[in-house]
């Protein structure tokens, strides 16, 4: 990266956060935890599972281990939709690491649940999360903290959001699980005297959320520090929008703009434009309290992340909405009038910026106003250039030098058929050929993804200007042989779908032995050559 990027990042609105990571290029790989997991994993991977990943991702040179949202996500299983924008999810929790209980009498019982859920490629079984919570609270039960305990400490600390979320998760499993828009009024409107009654008749199960949010922070804060540790830094990724059967919607409810719904424009992948069905933040109310609401959602996360993805980063600016009961095809931009846009954007990433520690990292894809990569450049904030969609103003592929240098280069999304699918199923005949050019290859272009190929693409990627290149695991497994070739070609989601494939997709051995494989050698000669080692 030039000197002169170099003096910008550190210079400029976002200096703080570049000196804490410092300001040079660097490699990653973005890994969803549901799709990694050890020998030692109870039916799913766990954050415990992280310290090994980060020790691989440290033997190939990787100096950023990207996430997927690790926020309870209730029964939905989507990492964007999810019940709390605080709460982390507690079917990530290593049974045989909770702090301060015995699990003498509980060993066999947690055996059992092991081989009941015992992982089998391709696909994550998510039964394991309520089996999991059967036994937690059993655990829990025969361990109640004590008075002087670290989870007391935990709770005071997390006062503004925990209480909030754990009697929100208790009113759910009272009424079956229904929205709290179908709670009883007196519960659904938190009148004082009917809440405080609630919360003293399930106080026990209302603690035992907060105890599950304690024992999760424990085990990722320990990851971080365990990653840290080798050099390597921990990216979070905070969905931009919450559920609106959230905590946060039912706790503050002024903050959100219910007679809508959030969604995306019309566009060639969706004509009638979608609708997400996420609540649109009401900002004016935010930024009237000075954004505090953001600030605890930031600082929260900043125990567990060094780097955070803003999803949908270009909804800062605006928003599209579509009125509560109307179709895809009906919406409209919030704020409405243009002019408004950049200088909204501007007053939540400077909000941002004064609450975090993490850099952020902004998802700038899509439908993307003309406002966004100037202010992106000024505030030294990475933007996302994707190299199937990088072109310059005339619809030429960019040459890896024209890349923005504040930016992450990346082959693949967790929305998108990763490189493998890509290049045999999705992309066009003469687009393979300028591509098969652009990566240096030679000859008739290859129909399939071949190692070579593959090797061609993510030194492509890696050689670009961008200040950080992070890859899908599956891009990085497809270097390897026919053995990671289904996990490579596995896409993690199929934006406006819902199936049984979706966020599912599961490493196809455990990671005591991915070093067996050889990838890290070979990931660690691309980044030797393209100058990120």
């Amino acid at each position: 990266m030039p000197n002169g990027d170099t003096l910008h990042f550190l210079n400029s609105p976002a200096s703080a956060q570049w000196r804490r990571i410092g300001a040079r290029r660097r490699a990653g790989v973005l890994v969803p935890l549901f799709s990694v997991y050890s020998k030692e994993s109870v039916g799913i991977g766990q954050f415990t599972d992280l310290a090994p990943l980060g020790k691989w991702a440290a033997s190939a040179g990787l100096g950023i281990l990207q996430l997927l949202p690790l926020n309870d996500v209730g029964s939905r299983f989507c990492p964007y939709d999810a019940e709390s924008s605080f709460a982390l999810d507690p079917m990530y929790l290593d049974l045989a690491r909770l702090r301060e209980v015995s699990l003498a009498p509980f060993k066999k019982a947690v055996a059992r649940l092991a081989a009941r859920f015992k992982i089998r490629p391709p696909a994550v079984d998510y039964r394991i999360k309520p089996a999991k919570l059967e036994w937690l609270w059993e655990i829990f039960q025969k361990n109640r903290p004590a008075r002087r305990s670290g989870f007391w400490r935990y709770a005071a600390a997390q006062a503004f959001w925990l209480p909030d979320y754990a009697c929100f998760k208790a009113l759910k499993e009272r009424f079956d699980g229904r929205s709290w828009e179908e709670w009883p009024a007196d519960l659904r409107d938190r009148r004082p005297g009917p809440l405080r009654d609630f919360e003293k008749e399930r106080a026990e199960r209302v603690e035992f959320f907060q105890w599950l949010q304690w024992q999760s922070a424990c085990q990722l804060g320990e990851a971080k520090r365990s990653l840290r540790a080798r050099g390597v830094f921990l990216m979070g990724d905070l969905p931009f929008l919450v559920s609106r059967d959230s905590a946060d919607v039912w706790a503050r409810p002024g903050y959100f703009k219910l007679d809508l719904a959030a969604g995306a424009p019309p566009d060639e992948m969706f004509p009638g434009g979608q609708k997400w069905g996420m609540p649109p933040y009401r900002w004016e109310k935010i930024s009237g309290e000075r954004y505090g609401y953001l600030a605890q959602k930031l600082r929260t996360a900043g125990d567990f992340y060094d780097l955070f993805r803003i999803d949908h980063f270009v909804g800062f600016f605006r928003l599209w909405t579509i009125p509560v009961g109307e179709g895809d095809g009906v919406g409209f931009f919030d704020p409405p009038d243009e002019k408004l846009w950049e200088g909204q954007g501007r007053q939540i990433l400077s909000a941002i910026l004064e609450s975090a520690p993490m850099l952020p990292c902004a998802e700038d894809l899509g439908m993307v106003p003309r406002c966004s990569a100037p202010v992106l450049r000024e505030f030294s904030v990475p933007g996302m250039e994707v190299q199937r969609w990088a072109r310059t103003e005339d619809e030429k592929l960019k040459e890896p030098g024209e890349y923005r240098p504040n930016s992450t280069a990346v082959i693949s999304t967790h929305d998108t058929s990763p490189l493998v699918g890509w290049w045999e199923s999705d992309c066009p005949e003469g687009e393979r050929a300028r591509f098969w050019s652009a990566f240096g290859l030679t000859g008739k272009p290859s129909s399939a993804c071949t190692p070579a190929l593959a090797e061609a693409a993510l030194a492509h990627s890696s050689r670009s200007a961008s200040v950080f290149s992070i890859q899908l695991l599956q891009d990085w497994f497809a270097l390897g042989g026919p053995r990671q070739r289904e996990f490579a070609a596995r896409r993690v989601n199929v934006p406006g779908t819902v199936n049984d494939r979706n966020w599912t997709a599961l490493m196809p051995c455990p990671l005591e032995e991915l070093g067996r494989l050889g990838l890290h050698q070979k990931i660690k000669t691309i980044l030797r050559q393209t100058g990120r080692l």
